[in-house]
């Protein structure tokens, strides 16, 4: 018999795996482009490791709009990493996304209250800040 990894129960699914307001240590695992379906506006696909106070380690997925209006969200993600150096040539010639695998940062979720397609309210958590250490900026 296989044991699946991270398994939830049942029980347990539709509750939060993190909560609101709650500083985390997380790992860059991937970045990768991609364009949302809906608007083909450009993104960043983030994946990241996630540790949990108890020490535990969840996967987590999330998208950066490259939007120019979002482009403080995408800073605030490259400063909170030691990346914040690279924001200039977002505009240029690119960010070689490959460099940033394996850079550790933190971040706070926020709980997001919204109505599904059902009518009911759901919740969902996303990203609310990166969190940016001041002396960790190498400027």
């Amino acid at each position: 018999m296989y044991k699946l990894a991270n398994w939830v129960p049942r029980s347990e699914f539709n509750k939060p795996l993190f909560t609101p307001e709650i500083e985390y240590e997380f790992e860059v695992i991937t970045v990768t482009e991609g364009v949302y379906p809906s608007s083909n506006s450009p993104k960043w696909d983030l994946v990241l490791n996630i540790w949990k106070p108890d020490g535990n380690v969840h996967t987590y997925k999330t998208s950066l709009s490259m939007h120019e209006k979002m482009l403080w969200q995408v800073c605030s993600f490259l400063d909170c990493i030691g990346a914040g150096f690279m924001w200039e040539k977002l505009g240029t010639e690119g960010i070689d996304l490959f460099s940033l695998s394996q850079r550790t940062g933190k971040l706070i979720f926020k709980l997001e209250k919204y109505t599904g397609n059902d009518g009911r309210e759901k919740e969902t958590l996303k990203v609310k800040k990166f969190i940016i250490i001041d002396d960790e900026i190498p400027w």
